[in-house]
């Protein structure tokens, strides 16, 4: 659930917060953990859902400033869009393509 907050680009928030409560708190308000239900170890099926949620997740404009980096919450983009570097890898477009 760490990884996935930091790759919808959360992480900055997750951190003014305790670990592991600030985390979850994101995940879950983004719908990072949709019909999910995590207790002890995660299955398989678990993380492919968590997986698709992330996908289908929306990252936030980064505002980069003298002072830091700030989040734009208004100005959201999918997952995806925001690192498009990762449309080259062929299995994750397809998949998309199947999907829609």
């Amino acid at each position: 659930m760490l990884l996935a907050v930091r790759v919808a680009g959360y992480d900055v928030i997750a951190q003014e917060s305790a670990y592991p409560q600030g985390y979850y708190s994101i995940a879950y308000q983004e719908d990072i953990l949709k019909g999910l239900e995590l207790s002890g170890n995660v299955t398989y099926e678990q993380m492919i859902k968590l997986l698709r949620n992330l996908l289908e997740a929306e990252h936030p404009e980064i505002e980069r400033t003298a002072y830091g980096n700030n989040l734009n919450a208004s100005k959201k983009w999918p997952v995806l869009e925001y690192y498009r570097d990762i449309y080259c890898i062929k299995g994750i477009i397809t998949a998309l393509q199947i999907r829609r």
